[in-house]
Parts: structure tokens; C-alpha cells; sequence
């Protein structure tokens, strides 16, 4: 009889950005398939949004006949609506047959009638051996794909959407960076940057008509008269020393939030590129940040497969904490039987202890004791790492193994053996 083999959970919850709804105090976010929805002073999980058969490729928030709606597109081309109060699915569609989407983008202005929503997205076309990746918009009024004259290459690309009464969007790729009027009959401006640089994100500004991109340099780059080239404005904040990951807007605009591998959140003034906040200190790389209307809520994605939800202090609201995806688990998988959970490699220096029941981690445990040290340009760090985990039959006892392997300076080798603390738990 060969044993069957069950999903149980895992997988990235930090591979889209988590979106916020109009009052915040709910947060979404996307976990292969389903959108999963928290609440975001508790970290709650309230209900998930399913129907969809492919993995998401992009997800929205926004009013529809008077209710707070989510539109969801999966990677072949599946577009479910549900209604988040109720939880309820409301519409489904299907862009066409045989669809690539690679994003999926909300475009309607917000004061704009709620029955026309509208979406840009792309999606891949091969012609002639060659691939190529093409945007259109798609109504749900009228369940149609309308082409658009954007065309870019079969390579990592960032977009962002400016739903003013003026509305626009953004796209970067390579050094290019593409600036299109959503009511000028979809005309494009193309800008660039230097040969030894490439953009590696965008953000635009909530009302006015600029945009923040980040690049390769590390350095934040904000575009003022985009519809003319020959006057095109520019100012450079420049703090972080590996390439930016993420940028986002404040909802007023006067503030934007960045954030890299050093795993430290810069708080930005758009009027002073020299007054600067930081949260430093993060667990991982910074993935994604996105900021709730009225600038009550900032909400942090991180590598290590969490959302850290912040205060504008920076202080700590909620953690929405995952099963913690590292580079590699060489400590390999033991189990636990006290606490019936799986202890394997999580935060660098750190073992998890992570029940396959209810799909919850219960507790990192740090083994190193030290800080994690952050990359930087053109060199590789070492961090002490755990690399053998062994747990005793009553999960009393706990023997570790960490390493620390330096070419360049000693080789680290620790043994440690932890007690249960039965009070303590």
C-alpha cells in the first residue's frame, strides 16, 4: 500500500502585495490560489476567498454597487469578484483561451462609476519563436479584452496605477521606464536611465502627476514632468546600498516608504530628501510595503514569509507569520511530540516550530544569539546557521548544531543542548 501524499500548507504568502480594505481594518493577501483575509490589529485569519484553479497573479480592492468588492486574476486568465462583507462570489469570467497573465491591475478611477471597472493587464504571446509581452485593458461590464499599444520584452518588468480623476500608470524594465495617460488615448512616454543601471521598481504618486522608481544603484529617483521629454525633472533620494525592492506612496503623498535587502524600512519627505526616518532590524529582505487610506496602517512583506503590520511610529501592530521559507533546511525536519509541530530551519540562525494540524507557527526559537548580518554590494556575508537539530522522545531535551563557514577567516562550530522549561512553557 503506498502512503498518500496531502497538501497540508506552506507555499509564499509574501509573492504579491497585501492589500488593504477602504476602512483597514482588514488586510489581504495571496497565497497560491486562495486570497486569504486577516484582521489588522489581531492577525486573525476571518475567511478565504476561493474559486480560483491557477495561482494569483494579481488581486484588488475596490467598491463595486456599493460594496467592497475583491477581483482576483489567476495565471490563465480566470477573474473571480467576490463581495468581502458576505465573502460571497459574486461574478466569474474568463479573459480568453490559453492565456499567460503575468499582472493584473486595477485602473478606474475611484470616484468613477462602480459598474465600469476596468483592469490593465499583461500577458505573454509568443510569435514567430519569439516571445513578447503585451497589455489591454478588461471591463467587468462587459467581460471583453481590449489590446493596448505597450509592448515589452519576456523579462521581469514593474508596473504601478495612479486612479485620480487624472489617472495614469507606470512600468520599468531594464532602463526603461514607460509613462502612459489613462485618458489620452493610451499615448506613452518613454524614459530612460544610464547604460550601468536598471530600474527595479515604481510607485505612483496617489494625486499628483510624478512617479518614485527605484534602481539597481540603490538610489530612489522621482519624475516630475513625465508628458515632456525635453523638460522631464528629476530629484534622487539616495540611502540604501543594495538595489531598492519595494516603494510605495503614503495615501496623501508627502511621505513614500522604501525598502531593500538590508532589511531596514526608510520612511522618505518628499519635500526633504534629507529628513529620513528608519525602522531597522527587519527579519528579512523587504518585499513589498503598501499603506492604508488615512496613513493608518503601513503593511510590510518580508522573505521570511511574513506581513508585519505597523503603526505610522513604526511600532508594531500585528504579525501575520507563515510557515518560514529559507534559501535552505539543512537542519533538516524533526518532530517535536509535545508540542506535535515540526521543528526545521526558519529565521537565519533561528529553528521554527511549525504545526502541520491548524498550519500555525508556534514560536521561533533563537539558537545563534546574534544579529543577522545584511549583505552588501559586491560581497558575500556569512551568517551563523543552524545545521542539526535532534529532539529527545518526551521533547524535554533539544541538542543543536550551528555553523559558521568563512574562507577567509576561522571555521565556527558549536554544540548546544537546551532543557524544556516546564513553567516557562
Amino acid at each position: 500500500m503506498e502512503p498518500k501524499v496531502k497538501f497540508k500548507g506552506g507555499g509564499s504568502f509574501v509573492g504579491k502585495s497585501p492589500q488593504f480594505s477602504a476602512d483597514g481594518q482588514t488586510v489581504f493577501v495571496a497565497w497560491k490560489n486562495v486570497i486569504v483575509c486577516y484582521n489588522t490589529k489581531t492577525a486573525k485569519r476571518l475567511r478565504e476567498l476561493v474559486g480560483l484553479e491557477e495561482p494569483v497573479v494579481g488581486f484588488q480592492v475596490h467598491s463595486m454597487n456599493n460594496c467592497e468588492h475583491i477581483t482576483a486574476c489567476s495565471s490563465e486568465g480566470e477573474v473571480i469578484a467576490w463581495n468581502v462583507e458576505m465573502g460571497l462570489r459574486v461574478s466569474k469570467t474568463k479573459m480568453g483561451k490559453n492565456l499567460a497573465i503575468k499582472s493584473f491591475n486595477l485602473v478606474t478611477p475611484i470616484d468613477d462609476d462602480e459598474a465600469n471597472v476596468r483592469f490593465l493587464s499583461a500577458r505573454l504571446v509568443e510569435d514567430k519563436g519569439t516571445k513578447h509581452i503585451e497589455f489591454g485593458y478588461f471591463t467587468i461590464h462587459d467581460k471583453k479584452h481590449y489590446d493596448f499599444e505597450l509592448t515589452l520584452h519576456d523579462k521581469k518588468y514593474s508596473i504601478a496605477v495612479n486612479r485620480s480623476q487624472n489617472p495614469f500608470f507606470a512600468v520599468v524594465q531594464d532602463r526603461k521606464l514607460f509613462f502612459v495617460k489613462s485618458r489620452r488615448h493610451g499615448q506613452i512616454y518613454r524614459h530612460s536611465i544610464e547604460a550601468s543601471k536598471h530600474f527595479t521598481c515604481v510607485a505612483c504618486h496617489p494625486e499628483q502627476e510624478c512617479v518614485i522608481t527605484g534602481d539597481s544603484l540603490g538610489r530612489v529617483i522621482l519624475w516630475y514632468n513625465l508628458t515632456d521629454p525635453k523638460n522631464t525633472s528629476r530629484a534622487v533620494y539616495h540611502w540604501h546600498t543594495l538595489p531598492v525592492r519595494s516603494l510605495s506612496f503614503s495615501s496623501s503623498g508627502t511621505n513614500f516608504y522604501s525598502g531593500a535587502g538590508e532589511c531596514v524600512l526608510v520612511k522618505w519627505y518628499l519635500d526633504n530628501p534629507h529628513h529620513k526616518e528608519f525602522l531597522p532590524r527587519l527579519p528579512s529582505t523587504i518585499e513589498h510595503i503598501n499603506v492604508s487610506n488615512g496613513n493608518q496602517f503601513i503593511a510590510v512583506a518580508t522573505a521570511d514569509n511574513a506581513v508585519r503590520i505597523l503603526d505610522t511610529r513604526f511600532e508594531t501592530v500585528s504579525i501575520i507569520q507563515h510557515l518560514v521559507l529559507g534559501m535552505h533546511f539543512p537542519a533538516g525536519i524533526v518532530y517535536d511530540q509535545r508540542t506535535k509541530s515540526m521543528v526545521l530551519n526558519g529565521l537565519t540562525g533561528h529553528v521554527q516550530f511549525y504545526s502541520p494540524n491548524d498550519m500555525t507557527l508556534l514560536y521561533n526559537l533563537d539558537i545563534v544569539g546574534q544579529n543577522k548580518l545584511t549583505q552588501e554590494r559586491n560581497c558575500h556575508i556569512e551568517n551563523t546557521n543552524v545545521t542539526a537539530v535532534a529532539i529527545d522522545s518526551r521533547g524535554l531535551w533539544l541538542a543543536t548544531v550551528e555553523e559558521r563557514v568563512d574562507v577567509s577567516f576561522n571555521f565556527e562550530l558549536r554544540l548546544k543542548f537546551w532543557a524544556f522549561n516546564t513553567v516557562k512553557q
